[in-house]
């Protein structure tokens, strides 16, 4: 049973920070499958339906729509026709469960013609997943198949590591090459995490797609931050044109999207975009001293991927927890909601992280003359979570 809303979830879920929205479907027999599998199930969908759509405008056979993986191909179709899945994160307009909790943090309002709707004072926004675990995924195996000739054997001519090639090898090896995956502890954590709410964020409109193609970003969080901030590859001044004018704008969709782990307070006091790996902090420095913005230094190294699964992970459950807390807030006490989202999380005031953003809302709680002590209290649990 999928929850479909966000008080359900808040009520029944025993913890809703956690809850993957992988879940919010009726196929119990999808909903049985172990991590690994049920995550490649749910990639496969949106596959299968452009391999389709792909064999009709063509007219071939779909086997051979999507070159030497046949068997990735014939399991996407056959997943998509199992399997009616929304996308998670709300971006297709069916997962409700995510649509909602958009419309209750952030007053989103899904439009009846977009998918990108206006927030004021931060502009038009639609549904994404923040941290996107396939290209990490994909290191992680391009890294398995160096060291295995009988993997290697299976990638295409000139290819990379890609979704359709880890479908292709869990067609031919199933259970032995899910082994292969599930040894990475953090890895599996983020696949566990990806599709929680604490990973579900509202970006500008068009954006999600831009970054995913974009092989300067690769559709990696911080990259995106940073690439908002500066406007690195002049594609789209989502935040202005105006330098000053885009760091207030980023500084209120900071505030705005909860996303303080991913940023820290400079010396000069303003928000710094908080690299995910060396390498991606190679990659700003060189923006930042020579002005390039290339696809060097996106994909991590085999030594970093641990560690960058670590700090994507730790962000998703902090935000998730911060957000359970806020949406408590939110439907026992909406006045006091407001007040915290006018006060405190739609200002252009640069936190020093978690711990000056409670302190913040502790403040603007006592000056409430709503039942204080009540909304208080959900913010003191909260920060014993962050002692």
């Amino acid at each position: 049973m999928a929850y479909r809303n966000i008080k359900k979830l808040m009520q029944d879920c025993a913890s809703p920070s956690t809850y993957n929205f992988e879940l919010e479907c009726d196929y119990e027999d999808y909903k049985a499958l172990p991590l690994f599998e049920r995550y490649l199930v749910y990639k496969s969908t949106a596959l299968g339906d452009h391999i389709l759509k792909e064999v009709e405008k063509s007219g071939l056979d779909e086997r051979w729509a999507e070159g030497c993986y046949h068997e990735a191909a014939n399991f996407c179709v056959d997943s998509y026709r199992k399997y009616d899945l929304p996308d998670c994160d709300g971006w297709d307009g069916r997962c409700r469960l995510a649509i909602d909790l958009y419309q209750q943090l952030w007053g989103w309002k899904e439009g009846d013609s977009s998918l990108y709707r206006a927030v004021e004072p931060i502009g038009v926004l639609g549904g994404d997943t923040f941290n996107s675990v396939q290209t990490t995924l994909n290191r992680y195996i391009h890294n398995i198949v160096e060291n295995d000739s009988e993997y290697k054997q299976h990638i295409m001519p000139g290819g990379n590591a890609s979704i359709r090639f880890c479908i292709q090898l869990y067609c031919l090896y199933g259970k032995g090459f899910i082994e292969q995956l599930v040894k990475n502890e953090e890895l599996s954590r983020f696949v566990n995490l990806t599709h929680s709410m604490g990973n579900l964020v509202l970006i500008p409109g068009g954006y999600n797609r831009s970054r995913g193609m974009a092989k300067e970003i690769r559709d990696y969080a911080d990259l995106s931050l940073f690439n908002l901030l500066h406007d690195c590859d002049g594609k789209a001044k989502y935040f202005g044109e105006d330098s000053k004018e885009r760091e207030k704008r980023f500084n209120r969709y900071i505030n705005f999207s909860f996303l303080w782990d991913y940023v820290e307070k400079s010396a000069e006091g303003i928000y710094e975009v908080r690299p995910l790996c060396d390498s991606h902090r190679l990659k700003m420095q060189t923006w930042d001293s020579l002005g390039i913005w290339d696809d060097k230094n996106v994909l991590p190294k085999k030594e970093e991927l641990e560690d960058l699964c670590r700090n994507i992970n730790r962000g998703i459950a902090r935000r998730g927890v911060f957000m359970t807390a806020m949406l408590e807030i939110s439907m026992k006490f909406p006045d006091v909601y407001a007040l915290l989202t006018q006060k405190v999380f739609l200002t252009e005031r640069v936190y020093d992280g978690y711990g000056e953003v409670i302190a913040a809302v502790k403040e603007q709680i006592r000056t409430c003359s709503a039942d204080i002590s009540r909304a208080a209290a959900i913010v003191d649990k909260l920060e014993d979570a962050w002692r």
